[in-house]
């Protein structure tokens, strides 16, 4: 990733963001679901990095519309660099990926691939749109489907790439269970933010029930029901390749009863 990066101020700073952690949930998905699918390791690789980088940068430029002013327990790009070199720096790594991408999948394929990863990228976007233009009482409905829209493309990815360089099916289960699982994510982030969600009057799942009469427990209810659908469409990919998809929902899903049961 840092190689595709290139050198200069801008390709410091994004490389600055890259190390300062996260999960690597991304790497691990498309380098497991490769190794399910016998992909040589250049192409797990690519198809790791490429979207590692994506998300990366749909980070940075979330932290900038959302006014975030940390991320991953450090101040946020934009806090420290300023607004303009950071939308520079996700910027860079969103044109990284293409590059990253470009030097592992097969030939035969890139094509595809590009094309599936530009699409990808347009609906997030959309989702994000979605998001920050949503009025202030939204319903809990819509809030899960934004989420869904934002967070799915992308956590699907590295699946979706690794299944289209094997040129093996399961591409629409891996998007279903992707949705899915992103609107357990979205629960799991929003009872952890939901004090400062509430002062900062932010679009939360959770308030979103509230402001109806209802409690946190509905929507920890049905993000486990989604996190259950996620890993159900994962498991019926073929060749195993959609067990680490699987396994992600299972580990959201056991972090968000963990919270659940705290709170």
């Amino acid at each position: 990733m840092h190689r595709a990066l290139g050198v200069g101020r801008v390709a410091g700073l994004a490389a600055r963001h890259l190390d300062s952690g996260g999960g690597r949930t991304r790497v691990r998905l498309g380098l497991d679901t490769a190794r399910h699918l016998g992909l040589a390791p250049d192409v797990a690789v690519s198809i790791a990095a490429a979207s590692e980088l994506l998300h990366n940068a749909s980070l940075v430029h979330d932290d900038i519309q959302d006014k975030d002013i940390e991320r991953r327990g450090v101040p946020a790009l934009w806090v420290q660099d300023g607004i303009g070199p950071a939308i520079c720096a996700g910027d860079l790594m969103i044109s990284a990926a293409s590059v990253v991408l470009a030097g592992g999948m097969p030939g035969a394929q890139l094509r595809a691939a590009l094309s599936m990863m530009h699409t990808v990228v347009a609906e997030t976007i959309a989702g994000q749109d979605a998001d920050l233009t949503a009025a202030p009482d939204v319903s809990f409905a819509d809030t899960v489907t934004i989420a869904a829209g934002k967070s799915g493309p992308l956590i699907a990815l590295p699946v979706r790439l690794a299944l289209l360089a094997a040129q093996a099916p399961g591409d629409v289960a891996a998007r279903v269970a992707a949705r899915a699982l992103a609107v357990g994510y979205q629960v799991l982030d929003d009872l952890r933010d939901l004090s400062e969600d509430r002062r900062a009057q932010r679009l939360n799942a959770v308030l979103a029930l509230e402001r109806v009469g209802r409690f946190a427990i509905h929507a920890v209810d049905h993000a486990r029901t989604q996190l259950d659908a996620a890993a159900a469409a994962a498991r019926s990919i073929p060749q195993d390749a959609g067990l680490p998809l699987a396994a992600l929902s299972a580990r959201v899903r056991l972090q968000l009863t963990e919270i659940a049961d705290a709170s």
